[in-house]
């Protein structure tokens, strides 16, 4: 595991484990409270018809349908172990996002504005596994495409996506911010995880 690959997976872990022990130890935290103050400051016919826009494209069915269209561009680019490594991330995601559910058992915001939210509410599912394909894409960019400016504001704009879907989940009022923290967290670990992982095989393949 390189240093930037240890940081970055040391600062998710404590990312999630600081989310995980306040949800667990507090009814009500400070910065749930604050997101959701600040959504209702943003409150409009707009913006509520974005939100719902943004929110869909983290619904199970379309990040399905996602991850099913980038599995057959990976293939069809050669890159059968990009979509192993996909499809591995986002069945085991969904299977632990489930469990911890199950385990934490937080239930969800009482004011829930204009979504439907069912299931408990710790980690978000929307954000993690948002995280995990669309981080995906952005890894698999910069791994195999030339650093330039085009794939760099590409990659900038798959982030904001990302950010943008998991404010949609507070915005809705079915999530708190520590739900979407959580869940981004423990998809960051994951992604690392598995580019470690990878890169352990294809070192003993070489070899």
């Amino acid at each position: 595991m390189s240093k930037s690959q240890t940081f970055l997976f040391y600062t998710s872990t404590f990312i999630f484990l600081i989310m995980t022990i306040l949800v667990m130890t507090q009814e009500e935290l400070y910065m749930d409270n604050l997101l959701f103050k600040l959504t209702l400051s943003l409150e409009n016919s707009f913006t509520n018809e974005l939100f719902v826009l943004i929110t869909e494209l983290g619904s199970k069915t379309f990040l399905i349908v996602g991850t099913i269209v980038l599995s057959i561009v990976f293939l069809l680019l050669k890159k059968r172990q990009d979509a192993l490594v996909l499809g591995c991330l986002m069945i085991g995601g969904s299977c632990l996002n489930l469990l911890l559910k199950a385990v934490f058992s937080r239930e969800r915001p009482e004011v829930i504005m204009m979504y439907d939210g069912f299931g408990y509410s710790y980690p978000s599912n929307h954000s993690m596994m948002s995280f995990l394909l669309y981080g995906f894409l952005i890894y698999f960019i910069g791994k195999h495409f030339h650093k330039n400016s085009v794939t760099i504001l590409i990659q900038i704009l798959i982030a904001l996506l990302i950010v943008l879907i998991g404010f949609s989940r507070i915005y809705l009022g079915v999530h708190y911010a520590s739900d979407v923290w959580g869940g981004f967290a423990l998809a960051a670990m994951m992604l690392i995880m598995a580019d470690v992982v990878r890169e352990h095989f294809n070192r003993r393949n070489i070899h």
